[in-house]
């Protein structure tokens, strides 16, 4: 038996609606739970980059963006180094280049660390923490701010 392509139509336009509910409720579930630091100035505003964490998964990510702050920039970076002063004591944690669809082969804009350690320690109240990395061949720091802050 074949059925109308009304009913078609229909079926097609329940199952979009149903899949576009369901991204946003992941979106907004994922959104309670990760925080942001909003944009971070690299340089001279020359670019800019944003850190986030994703708490349920206790991922750290930072995503580097040109000057606009909108369009991402892909580096060659084997990794990003944050650096933290916890009480007076310096720790470093390396993070690795995930790259996303709009990276040139062997280059990141994206760059990850699943540690709770980390998380924990960019929350304790007094952490100064920044992180490094090179873009064309320049060493820039970004700032981060997420001391004090609870999950």
């Amino acid at each position: 038996m074949m059925s109308s392509p009304r009913f078609h139509s229909v079926a097609f336009c329940l199952i979009s609606l149903s899949a576009a509910a369901l991204l946003a409720a992941q979106a907004s579930a994922a959104d309670s739970h990760s925080h942001s630091s909003g944009l971070i100035v690299l340089g001279d505003e020359e670019y800019h980059a944003r850190a986030s964490i994703d708490e349920p998964h206790q991922v750290f990510t930072v995503t580097l963006f040109d000057k606009s702050g909108k369009k991402s920039v892909s580096v060659p970076s084997p990794a990003i180094v944050v650096n933290l002063r916890v009480n007076g004591a310096p720790r470093q944690f390396l993070m690795k280049p995930v790259s996303m669809a709009v990276d040139p082969a062997g280059e990141s804009s994206r760059f990850v660390l699943q540690s709770a350690e980390l998380l924990e320690l960019l929350r304790k109240p007094g952490t100064a923490s920044h992180f490094r990395v090179t873009i064309q061949d320049k060493s820039y720091a970004g700032k981060l701010n997420f001391s004090g802050k609870s999950p």
